[in-house]
């Protein structure tokens, strides 16, 4: 009988196993903690809470924590029933116990965050200079689709509130005008009588005015589904003269410019 001579290709092949299995369970490990260590970063600087990271940070450490932790120890169980490489198993146990712990991964974690502080504070400034860009653009967007739409007269068909409802489907309402519960009943009285029906001419303020003015929201006075634009600040103009001076508090001190002398 010939001795069996063990196959060293075959020894190798089978001690990679462990080894990748080690590898991959401590890898996600450390991308947890350094996962949860950017999170709190990017939080505190957003002023906390206040952020999706905020939000993802505690099902991470209560969660994901020790699901790793879990999943290391029956990593080194069936690692060690193989009958696998000591060191590596003993490391993926003492790494998956730390995990389960769940106190001291997130006591790590606090700690690398500030290593992730600088960082995270530029992002979140570049984030927020890129949102008000955007939100510039939209506005000029806007205001330079208004005004070619306002060059000829609008039909008005219907007013609430101290706005009117526009044959388009957006609503207006008068540029720097802040009505007083008799003024905005006067206002309504005389809208409905003189301006439902009626085709009004209507102008933008200049973009400092609009842009001040302008947020994009709706105030919910008209239930119109077609509405492509928040609540347009105007000037309204009635047979010649500016309507927003007759109801504006400082009367004609804040239109001087769009009055053209009159």
């Amino acid at each position: 009988m010939q001795p069996v001579v063990p196959n060293p290709h075959r020894r190798a092949s089978v001690g990679y196993g462990p080894r990748i299995t080690v590898f991959a369970i401590t890898a996600l490990q450390i991308l947890s903690v350094i996962g949860a260590a950017y999170m709190k970063a990017y939080d505190e600087a957003a002023g906390g809470f206040s952020s999706l990271q905020g939000l993802l940070l505690f099902p991470m450490i209560l969660i994901a924590f020790p699901l790793l932790g879990v999943a290391g120890l029956i990593g080194f169980f069936v690692l060690r029933t193989k009958g696998s490489n000591r060191i590596s198993s003993y490391i993926l146990l003492l790494t998956s116990l730390f995990m389960f712990s769940v106190f001291l991964p997130s006591s790590l974690a606090v700690g690398l965050s500030e290593l992730f502080h600088p960082a995270a504070e530029r992002k979140l400034k570049s984030s927020r200079e890129e949102s008000r860009v955007r939100y510039e653009e939209g506005k000029r967007d806007t205001y330079r689709v208004l005004t070619e739409r306002f060059q000829g007269p609008q039909e008005v068909v219907d007013a609430k509130s101290g706005h009117l409802l526009l044959g388009d489907g957006n609503a207006v309402k008068m540029y720097g005008v802040y009505f007083t519960a008799e003024t905005l009943q006067e206002f309504d009285h005389f809208a409905d009588r003189s301006l439902v029906g009626e085709r009004v001419l209507l102008a933008l303020p200049d973009y400092e005015d609009f842009s001040g003015s302008y947020s994009g929201g709706m105030s919910g006075v008209f239930a119109s589904n077609r509405r492509e634009f928040g609540d347009i600040p105007v000037l309204l103009y009635v047979d010649g003269d500016l309507l927003n001076v007759r109801y504006s508090r400082t009367g004609r001190r804040d239109f001087e410019k769009y009055l053209d002398g009159t």
